[in-house]
């Protein structure tokens, strides 16, 4: 049979084949165009990674035996052994230079950090070990999150989806813009009535629960409440059991709210655990996962993206400095602070305690659970448009910083022009940044202000300035360009990775511009193409500080400190 759709999600199960070993199954979660769900199974992708030496380039004499050495690779664990799957040739680039490389196959994905180390010990330089594996097929299949799917394959039944299909071939299909089927959203907030100081998961019971969803075009606001028998018992066993059960019975796309990773999903977390209730919300039935470690923790729910706004407001809105739910969601035309009740964490529980001003607090709790679905509504077309751009699921698109963005689309691009993926190799050197005049103080008449159009960009493009042109010791009278002051040098040709790749986001969003100039402003055509233009700008204007940053793989510090100097000169 055959299908298509919107990919909404991606993931992997580990089966067991017929003799036993473990085998990644990729699972696609998708909804089609008349916004029915279905799930798609790949059992024929396979985890793998690239290795070169050390060296620019393979000898002849030493190939096969370097080859041979990854295959006889194996470690010993748990009275099995870990292996290497094969090992390919083939050929690739690396910051434009033609490469045979090696193509090593492995069993399962979280054999990947294990054999990876292994490679290194043989004197290799591994690449794109650290491609998660669900991504990994992203990328190859060239498939994008609220995109097209198209799938061929064998109905098969899954007890929690409705339609499944286990796949024999899967491929990339464009749709055509608005073609995407309204997605479900719900919002939800925590109250607690601390006893003393902060709420404590171990000592205070959630005390309300507050939902917002739209039905048709309306915000609807519910809450969960506990009642004066729970309260005394400190019970909050029913509030939790009647939020999990609302959201299963509902099954939104995306689920949100505000600083909810950090403290409302870890909250009940701890809460559910201390009443044994298992928060089974994944649409397969799977439990709420907590991700460890990392300056922000992150929530995943198999079937259901989860969006913290939070991380959001933090990472995009530098106008509002205190980002407090209210403050973003008054800055973004959703809901004015004086026109809803505000309660800091002393007056919830006094409000709480004292049962004459509980509607009071209901109206706090339903305000806050609406505006964060206003919050939503407002700032997520543009993440699902980044997400088609960056090609990771929403959920973890929300979670990235702009530097980490920039890396994954070039990495989607790397694949499709034959390029590698650089390991990192960043330094903590300083640069000087953008020309600044101080300011000469009083109040000026007639001022102009001119803005360059994408000057850093242009720079770029101009000057052909990217990790793989940078010449580091130029011959005299090559052809090169030179950077004014700091004095590095770019080849003028071929292009250069980033080069091409910026021209064709230039490209592409004057396109869409001038397409937008055909529709009345307050029309949903102009407010999409708006929104894709905003995310190629986005994009695009981050390329120079990537390239400057430590953490990136296409770290070129001489790209990051030219692009400047060209704009302290032209300025």
């Amino acid at each position: 049979m055959k299908k298509e759709g919107f990919l909404l999600d991606v993931g992997y199960r580990t089966e067991k084949d017929a003799d036993g070993k473990e085998k990644p199954v990729i699972r696609l979660w998708c909804k089609n165009k008349e916004g029915k769900d279905f799930v798609v199974l790949d059992k024929n992708f396979e985890p793998y990674f690239y290795a070169i030496p050390h060296y620019s380039k393979f000898y002849a004499h030493d190939i096969e035996e370097k080859k041979e050495q990854i295959e006889n690779i194996r470690i010993y664990r748990d009275g099995g052994a870990i292996r290497i799957k094969r090992v390919e040739f083939c050929q690739r680039k690396l910051l434009g230079v033609d490469q045979k490389v090696l193509k090593i196959f492995v069993e399962h994905p979280r054999h990947v950090p294990l054999l990876r180390e292994e490679v290194r010990k043989e004197g290799l330089t591994v690449l794109e070990a650290d491609i998660l594996f669900a991504i990994r097929y992203l990328i190859d299949k060239q498939l994008r999150p609220f995109d097209g799917v198209n799938v061929e394959g064998e109905e098969i039944e899954l007890d929690y989806a409705d339609a499944a299909i286990l796949a024999s071939n899967v491929s990339y299909k464009k749709m055509a813009e608005g073609e995407l089927p309204e997605l479900k959203i719900v919002a939800f907030d925590c109250e607690m009535a601390a006893s003393v100081g902060m709420p404590s998961p171990k000592r205070d019971p959630i005390i309300i629960i507050s939902v917002a969803y739209h039905e048709g075009t309306e915000a609807k606001a519910k809450l969960f409440v506990m009642t004066e028998e729970e309260w005394r018992a400190k019970d909050d066993k029913k509030v939790i059991r009647d939020f999990l059960n609302f959201v299963s019975h509902l099954q939104p796309e995306i689920i949100v709210g505000y600083n909810s990773d950090s403290f409302d999903w870890p909250y009940i977390k701890e809460r559910a655990n201390l009443h044994g209730i298992r928060m089974n919300l994944g649409a397969d039935g799977s439990p709420v996962q907590y991700e460890k470690g990392g300056a922000l923790p992150g929530v995943n729910i198999q079937g259901m993206l989860n969006v913290d706004l939070f991380k959001l407001a933090k990472r995009d809105l530098d106008s509002v400095k205190v980002k407090t739910l209210e403050n973003v969601s008054e800055f973004l035309g959703v809901m004015q602070t004086d026109e809803r009740v505000n309660l800091s964490p002393r007056e919830i529980t006094e409000c709480w305690i004292d049962t004459s001003a509980r509607e009071r607090l209901y109206d706090y709790s339903k305000a806050d659970a609406v505006s964060t679905l206003g919050i939503a509504t407002k700032v997520l077309p543009l993440q699902i448009e980044l997400a088609k751009m960056v090609g990771y699921p929403l959920d973890e698109l929300a979670k990235m910083g702009r530097g980490r963005q920039v890396e994954s689309f070039l990495t989607l691009e790397a694949f499709k022009k034959g390029e590698l993926v650089p390991p990192k190799s960043g330094g903590a050197k300083t640069f000087e940044g953008g020309f600044v005049l101080p300011p000469v103080k009083g109040l000026h008449e007639d001022v102009i202000a001119l803005d360059f159009s994408s000057m850093y960009p242009s720079i770029m493009i101009s000057f052909n300035v990217s990790p793989d042109t940078f010449v580091d010791s130029p011959e005299a009278g090559a052809d090169l360009y030179i950077a004014p002051e700091v004095g590095h040098a770019f080849k003028k040709s071929p292009d250069g990775f980033f080069k091409s790749i910026m021209s064709d986001l230039i490209v592409r969003r004057r396109r869409i511009k001038a397409e937008m100039k055909k529709y009345a402003k307050d029309s949903p055509e102009y407010r999409l193409l708006n929104t894709q233009q905003q995310s190629i700008k986005i994009l695009t204007n981050s390329f120079y500080g990537y390239t400057g940053w430590s953490a990136a793989k296409f770290y070129k510090r001489e790209c990051a400190e030219a692009t400047t100097a060209w704009g302290r000169y032209f300025i």
